[in-house]
């Protein structure tokens, strides 16, 4: 694409030296080059896709503020932290686990202290002394003990953890 530019710039360069703008002729080739290169290059609309959403997600956006553990946010078996950032901008809670492009010391610890309270099950501690009050899974693999379920579609559930 770039060397097919390049080559009808080179020729329209070489046609346009040519012309005599004495005569009515060679003004009309400039003036139907120039309306040409407009055309070309007028920027046509970007690309557009249509916003989709999970439902858990719409969901949360109905829930009072509160952090949220997101991991209902998978992709081919994995949580995806794409996802989740998109979901927070679409549900506007705060998440655990965002993805930052370098992860300093101190948030990795902070992230494993999280994650061993998680896999305890401490969910009272995710409450009180983290501030989470959502806590989201796929209907598949349900949260262990008996917290209060906020929502559930089949795809996805949302727990109350306060």
């Amino acid at each position: 694409m770039v060397m097919t530019t390049l080559a009808a710039a080179v020729l329209a360069a070489l046609v346009l030296s040519r012309l005599d703008m004495t005569r009515r002729r060679d003004r009309l080739v400039l003036g139907l080059v120039c309306a040409g290169l407009v055309l070309e290059l007028w920027p046509g609309p970007p690309p557009t896709a249509p916003v989709t959403r999970p439902a858990y997600v719409a969901a949360l956006k109905r829930l009072p503020p509160g952090g949220v553990i997101d991991n209902a946010a998978v992709t081919r078996g994995a949580i995806d932290k794409s996802l989740q950032l998109y979901d927070e901008v679409l549900d506007g809670h705060p998440i655990a686990f965002g993805y930052i492009s370098r992860t300093p010391a101190t948030v990795a610890a902070e992230d494993a202290e999280l994650q061993a309270v998680i896999a305890a099950h401490q969910y009272d501690v995710l409450c009180s002394r983290y501030r989470f009050r959502y806590f989201t899974t796929p209907a598949n693999r349900p949260l262990p003990g008996s917290l209060r379920v906020l929502y559930d579609d089949g795809q996805a559930m949302i727990y109350g953890l306060c």
